[in-house]
């Protein structure tokens, strides 16, 4: 009898087993091979030609789109729209400030301390993102700066202003602080 119970059990497991492998040999079969030939479209010929001198129609000056090095750029005596534009007034006289020119590393000076100051343009409580190295006092709440009317602004976490400097040369700029101390930033 237990010959007989094997027997069966060996038979039923042949049968699922056997099963299964038909169905999956069924089912691939009716499965494509492949994704299906399609035709290639047609192509036509590229072309090849010299783009028109820039017109004035759009409101850019030729001289403008000079690159670096162009021995073409605008000369001395040239007295089209940029004249114009350099006699606009800026927010308090001094010498306009971009936020692009402040980013970087600078040497921040406030009393006798001297550390590195990094400005980034990622937006920032109190403006863009400053980040402090070595810093000590004022200089070390430093997280945020910006530019306005004018100006730098250098702010703490919370966006309160720290000090306000102007630009002093092509790479430094001079204030103070909120506590009236100086503060210097170089390159």
């Amino acid at each position: 009898m237990r010959i007989t119970h094997v027997g069966f059990i060996l038979a039923i497991a042949f049968a699922v087993t056997s099963c299964g492998r038909t169905d999956y040999a069924a089912n691939e079969a009716s499965q494509p091979a492949g994704p299906s030939s399609i035709a290639a479209a047609p192509v036509g010929g590229v072309q090849q030609s010299q783009l028109p001198p820039p017109s004035g129609d759009n409101g850019m000056d030729n001289a403008s789109t000079a690159m670096p090095g162009d021995e073409t750029g605008p000369s001395s005596d040239d007295t089209g729209d940029q004249t114009q534009m350099a006699s606009l007034p800026t927010g308090t006289g001094a010498p306009s400030i971009s936020r692009e020119a402040l980013l970087g590393r600078w040497t921040t000076s406030t009393g006798s301390s001297t550390c590195d100051l990094f400005l980034s343009l990622t937006k920032w409580t109190g403006g863009y993102r400053a980040a402090s190295r070595n810093c000590a006092g004022i200089a070390e709440d430093i997280s945020a700066w910006d530019v306005k009317n004018n100006t730098v602004v250098l702010s703490d976490s919370t966006g309160n202003r720290l000090a306000t400097l102007t630009k002093a040369g092509d790479k430094s700029y001079t204030g103070t602080t909120q506590t009236g101390q100086s503060i210097n930033l170089s390159r």
